[in-house]
């Protein structure tokens, strides 16, 4: 594409379509060689959209759930990325009805990302006061109103694509459609460098961010994972389709994407090469680790998404139990840590007491900034006129025999471990009315619905559990 055009993406719910106009415009720019390329992509690659860009939308001559997926998608990519960028939506034998059906699909498109976000900021109003929880609710609220966001938005007729981008660019010459390519890089995990699960031994901490469906576009995650590979003078780098695996000294680390969804950011160290304590050995993880989460966070504040934190290794817990691993969301965490001193799991009729000094080696963290910051020294101090609370996170038992919920690692021959998720509350101290609840439910405090917290638990461990550090 010539440097003076500006950048296009066309986009149709059938392939078939997009080949025919493919084909028209293509024969038409034979004779030239000076052509404006616009760039095509399949329904499903949306995540190769560059935002600011223009994206032009192909539809048939019927408007059903695949037109109204296709907009919700590019809706919400643009949501995401806050930009405001012009939306040609063409369809093939365009009338006054169908204009009526699409304007109606942007409508349900707005609504969906509205009704997401007003249903995490619902959730945030159960939480415990602090100052992370004020952060996020903040970010949340601004979060929402990208809904009303105003778009360049244009309903035409097929027949007239080239007329109207003529027109909108001052283009002269005839125009070309092309395929737009991924990176040109292995497809080849480091599988000799890092495992789907960590060994017996090894310490693994991960950030997971969670974005809208589609919405983790390849030019961010290819321009964080080089920010990556500049943080250190890394030992070994190695760059593959999915991330960027590299290593200093006995810390490893992965980012990766997942589904186009997630980005999963994981160090790892074995403490027996590493030859020393559990907390000392954090410290070097994160003395590596942070800089690298500090790639994705220095925009968090801009990319609307869930954070999680998830450990993985016994000296994370008091007892030993059959899940070596747990992911906590991030808010509710933070919120745990500002309030008291323990979070307690509840596994069958055991607790379980994160080992916080072991995960934050001479800190606690109380905003998700400090997650990430090497030189945080916070001292939680128990108040003295208050009673000490314990957070407690009720378990799901009715799912530890789905198959379908083990990481994708267990279809190897490697023994499979599995990741537990669940809710924090705080549990009420002796005299004190019913503390509000810190459950990672919607719209209405959960107590005592354990049906509900099952249900909860199943789809998050269904969502996220089979691609839970899993490279491809």
């Amino acid at each position: 594409m010539s440097s003076a055009h500006p950048a296009v993406f066309v986009l149709s719910t059938n392939d078939d379509l997009l080949d025919q106009f493919r084909e028209q415009i293509n024969r038409n720019s034979e004779v030239s060689d000076d052509v404006f390329t616009l760039s095509s992509i399949s329904s499903s690659s949306v995540h190769l959209i560059v935002p600011s860009a223009t994206t032009v939308l192909l539809l048939g001559r019927t408007i059903g759930e695949e037109a109204q997926k296709l907009i919700s998608n590019v809706l919400r990519l643009k949501f995401t990325w806050n930009a405001p960028s012009p939306l040609i939506i063409a369809k093939h034998e365009l009338a006054n009805g169908a204009r009526g059906q699409i304007e109606e699909l942007i409508k349900i498109g707005r609504r969906e990302w509205s009704t997401t976000w007003n249903e995490e900021l619902a959730r945030l109003r159960t939480l415990r006061g602090c100052k992370a929880l004020d952060d996020r609710r903040k970010l949340v609220e601004k979060w929402i109103i990208r809904s009303d966001m105003p778009i360049d938005i244009v309903i035409i007729d097929t027949a007239v694509i080239e007329k109207e981008l003529s027109q909108r660019f001052h283009v002269t010459e005839p125009f070309r459609l092309s395929p737009a390519l991924g990176p040109s890089v292995s497809l080849k995990p480091p599988a000799l460098h890092w495992g789907c699960w960590p060994h017996d031994g090894e310490l693994q901490v991960s950030v997971r961010a969670e974005l809208s469906e589609g919405c983790l576009t390849e030019e961010f995650f290819r321009g964080m994972t080089e920010k990556v590979k500049n943080t250190f003078s890394w030992d070994y780098i190695y760059d593959w389709v999915s991330g960027v695996f590299v290593k200093q000294n006995e810390v490893k680390v992965v980012v990766s994407e997942v589904r186009k969804t997630i980005i999963e950011i994981a160090a790892r160290v074995d403490i027996d090469e590493l030859e020393e304590e559990n907390d000392e050995a954090m410290r070097t993880v994160w003395s590596i680790f942070a800089p690298v989460i500090a790639c994705f966070a220095q925009n968090a504040a801009n990319i609307p998404h869930t954070m999680y934190l998830v450990l993985v290794g016994a000296p994370f817990f008091n007892k030993e139990v059959s899940q070596s691993a747990r992911a906590f969301e991030i808010t509710e965490l933070l919120s745990a840590l500002n309030i008291a001193r323990n979070v307690v799991f509840r596994v069958g009729d055991e607790s379980i007491r994160l080992q916080v000094d072991n995960v934050f080696p001479d800190r606690r963290p109380k905003t998700v900034a400090d997650i990430w910051s090497t030189d945080i020294r916070i001292e939680i101090v128990a108040s003295p006129t208050s009673p000490q609370k314990s957070f407690r996170i009720e378990e799901n038992h009715s799912a530890v025999h789905d198959n379908s919920m083990f990481l994708s690692a267990m279809k190897s021959k490697q023994k499979g471990r599995r990741v537990s998720f669940g809710a924090i509350r705080l549990l009420p101290a002796f005299g004190d009315e019913q503390a509000p609840s810190t459950s990672l439910f919607m719209e209405h405090p959960i107590m005592e619905d354990h049906t509900v917290v099952s249900e909860y638990v199943d789809r998050l461990l269904n969502d996220i559990m089979e691609e839970t550090i899993s490279l491809r």
